[in-house]
């Protein structure tokens, strides 16, 4: 993957436009939904894209912060499944998960440094942008990011967003392995960039 700071300090939104020219081989995206961003991506991956969310195994409302109805959830994977069963998308490039992003069996398939990006839009609460954090960063060889970077205090299906407390922490522990962090405040909903050692 080439990566430079140029790229790096022009990054708005979620990144996707700078995919192809950064020649991004290896992708994950942990909290999925519709796939819409996933879909904008996935042209640009040359070897392999993991998308993982639970749609509608959802236990409790951090893992629903949108609210779906279980059978909405449910057909928003099928929609996916078949989208990339009905593409060109039909090599094995791409992996839909339909599981939870803190199970052991899922990340642990992967070895460290495989994916090129990882990019972090799940649960949204502290606790699950922690876990997701702790759990997927080893995966992850140049470019962690996320999504929700919340200014303000900001509620969503009756859960407190935690993920600037969440990746404030991280970047801190973490910061003799980051080359550069920052946040694209620029949208409703800024996006955090760590760019890794």
């Amino acid at each position: 993957m080439k990566l430079t700071k140029e790229i790096f300090n022009t990054f708005t939104g979620k990144a996707g436009n700078h995919f192809k020219e950064m020649e991004v081989a290896t992708y994950a995206e942990i909290g999925t939904r519709e796939g819409n961003t996933f879909k904008e991506r996935t042209p640009f991956i040359s070897k392999f894209a993991l998308a993982v969310d639970c749609w509608d195994l959802y236990e409790k409302a951090s893992q629903n912060d949108m609210g779906r109805e279980r059978e909405y959830a449910r057909q928003q994977y099928e929609n996916l499944k078949n989208y990339y069963n009905s593409t060109i998308f039909t090599d094995n490039r791409i992996e839909i998960a339909r599981n939870f992003s803190n199970d052991p069996i899922l990340f642990n398939k992967f070895e460290d440094n495989y994916f090129d990006c990882i990019f972090i839009d799940g649960n949204h609460s502290y606790e699950g942008v922690k876990d997701d954090l702790n759990n997927w960063w080893n995966k992850c060889n140049t470019l962690f990011y996320g999504h929700d970077y919340m200014l303000k205090e900001t509620i969503w299906n009756g859960v407190r967003c935690g993920v600037k407390e969440a990746v404030d922490e991280f970047v801190e522990e973490h910061k003799q392995e980051i080359k550069h962090f920052r946040v694209y405040t620029g949208s409703a909903n800024p996006t955090w960039f760590i760019w890794k050692n």
